[in-house]
C-alpha cells in the first residue's frame, strides 16, 4: 500500500509539472503595447479558480481503435488544457516566438522559433550584429581577416588571364579552408603559443600564395 501511495504521488507530481509546462507559453505572453495588461492573465485565473485546471482523461477502446475522452469543468483553462493536449498528441507544441513572444504552434520536428519572416529577419540582424562585434574584438579573427585580405588582393595581378586566376584560386581556396579549420579551434582564451603558431602558419601561407601569384603574373606579362 505504501509503495502504491509513493507511485501515485510521483505520478501526480509529474502530471502537475506537465500541466505547468503546457501552460508556460500562455504565461509568457507579452503585455499589450503601452500598458501593463497581458493578453491573457493566466496566473490570476489559476489562482482564482485552481479547480479549473482539473481535467480527467480517459482512453477507451471502441470499434477497434483507441479514443480519448475528456471530462472537465466548463472553464476556459480546462478547454485550453484539452486543446494543448490534443495538439501534443498530434505532434504539435505550443511555444512563444523568441522575438515578440506571440504564441506559435509548431511541429516537433520543426526548429523554427519565430512567428513570421519579420521576426526571423530581426533575429538574423541581431545575430549578425552580435557576431560582427564579437569577431571585431577577436585577435584570432583579426589574424585570419588580414591573411584573407592580403591573399585575396593578389588576384588583382591576374585579372587579365582567367586561366591564371583559376590556377591561383585552386591553391587559394585550399589554404583558405585550412586557415578556417585552424581558426575554429582557437579563441582569444587559447594559449598564446597556439595563437602565435596560427599567426606564423598564416604568414607562411600568405608568402606561398604571393609567390604563386607572382609566378603566374610573370607568365602572362
Amino acid at each position: 500500500m505504501s509503495s502504491m501511495k509513493k507511485s501515485a504521488a510521483r505520478f501526480a507530481e509529474q502530471f502537475n509539472t506537465c500541466v505547468s509546462d503546457m501552460l508556460l507559453p500562455f504565461r509568457n505572453l507579452p503585455t499589450v503595447p503601452e500598458s501593463n495588461v497581458r493578453y491573457w492573465n493566466i496566473p490570476e485565473q489559476i489562482n482564482a479558480s485552481p479547480t479549473d485546471l482539473t481535467v480527467h482523461i480517459y482512453y477507451t477502446h471502441l470499434n477497434g481503435t483507441w479514443q480519448t475522452a475528456y471530462v472537465a469543468d466548463d472553464s476556459f483553462l480546462a478547454v485550453l488544457r484539452i486543446y494543448v493536449d490534443m495538439l501534443k498528441q498530434a505532434n504539435r507544441i505550443v511555444s512563444n516566438c523568441t522575438i515578440c513572444g506571440k504564441l506559435i504552434i509548431k511541429d516537433k520536428t520543426n526548429n523554427s522559433d519565430f512567428c513570421s519572416q519579420e521576426c526571423r529577419n530581426v533575429h538574423k540582424r541581431e545575430w549578425t550584429k552580435e557576431n560582427r562585434i564579437k569577431n571585431a574584438e577577436s585577435d584570432v579573427q583579426c589574424l585570419y581577416t588580414q591573411f584573407y585580405n592580403n591573399t585575396n588582393n593578389q588576384k588583382r595581378k591576374l585579372k587579365r588571364s582567367p586561366e591564371a586566376l583559376e590556377q591561383y584560386n585552386v591553391r587559394f581556396n585550399e589554404l583558405k579552408e585550412k586557415a578556417l579549420t585552424m581558426k575554429r579551434g582557437l579563441s582569444d582564451d587559447s594559449p598564446l603559443s597556439e595563437i602565435n603558431d596560427f599567426a606564423k602558419q598564416l604568414l607562411n601561407w600568405e608568402t606561398e600564395l604571393r609567390g604563386v601569384a607572382d609566378q603566374l603574373h610573370e607568365k602572362i606579362s
